[in-house]
């Protein structure tokens, strides 16, 4: 994993209030699939919700523009990052 994920996900993790082991994060392989991981672990949250947030974030971080993010946007292939 890149050092731009790994800021990424530290971010993730303080914007939620939980750690995404490494072994979890490898398995998510889609924004949408860190979404589902997101509201599993906070159940009050709001699946649309969250996906706003992720993608505020990935804007944020990396300067792909929201509308270009979806929830089958895969980290690599579709994203460019890793």
């Amino acid at each position: 994993m890149s050092l731009d994920m790994t800021e990424f996900i530290m971010r993730v993790e303080e914007t939620y209030g939980f750690e995404i082991p490494i072994e979890d994060y490898e398995s998510l392989k889609t924004v949408g699939l860190l979404c589902e991981y997101i509201q599993k672990r906070s159940p009050r949250s709001d699946g649309s919700v969250i996906l706003d947030t992720v993608r505020q974030m990935i804007y944020e971080n990396f300067h792909i523009p929201r509308d270009e993010i979806s929830p089958e946007s895969r980290w690599i292939e579709d994203l460019g990052l890793g």
